[in-house]
């Protein structure tokens, strides 16, 4: 009986067999969704000057004219307690940093939708989305503006940066031995 069991499986048409093609199916929509959630998001009830109801592509799209240190909060496609920090660190890069939202009550839908009562970035907590711009945000981008302005910053591709730090270095004047770079040190130790 096994034997003809497994010849009738080997004949079945593959266009035809119901059972097969709804196992492919179920398959095929659960990869579908996969893709889907990853996409898209539930839009939330949040209010707030920084927050955006907006895909990942979208938040980029809206940040690519701005300058570096620009941030968006966005919903994150991990679910409904977590949001999205998007930051611009220079163009065609940026920053996404996940904010966790604690203190939800799961069983009350519309709770689901609004901002949690504690937000939690890594280790640092805070109590609303202006503390996480005070206290997170403007002091990340304010070390990301210094560092854009320092002036040994080389704006570029890595490769374009390591082809003119590599140029630099062999333009260096190169010391044969250490009393030469003593000397070299201390008639230049005050130039910026």
């Amino acid at each position: 009986m096994r034997f003809l069991d497994l010849i009738h499986v080997q004949n079945l048409d593959p266009y035809y067999h119901e059972e097969r093609s709804s196992t492919q199916s179920d398959q095929e929509k659960a990869r579908k969704e996969r893709e889907m959630s990853k996409k898209y998001f539930k839009p939330r009830l949040i209010v707030h000057p920084c927050f955006q109801n907006i895909t990942t592509d979208e938040a980029i799209e809206s940040l690519s004219d701005k300058d570096p240190g620009e941030s968006i909060i966005r919903p994150s496609s991990r679910g409904p307690s977590f949001l999205t920090l998007t930051l611009k660190l220079y163009d065609g890069v940026y920053a996404h940093k996940a904010i966790v939202e604690g203190g939800k009550e799961h069983k009350d839908i519309t709770s689901l939708f609004r901002i949690g009562k504690t937000l939690k970035i890594g280790e640092d907590t805070f109590e609303d989305l202006d503390e996480v711009m005070d206290r997170y945000v403007d002091p990340l981008v304010s070390h990301l503006k210094a560092m854009l302005s320092y002036r040994k910053f080389r704006k570029g591709t890595k490769v374009e940066v390591d082809q003119l730090l590599s140029i630099e270095k062999s333009e260096k004047r190169m010391y044969e031995d250490i009393d030469s770079l003593v000397v070299y040190f201390q008639k230049h130790i005050d130039d910026r």
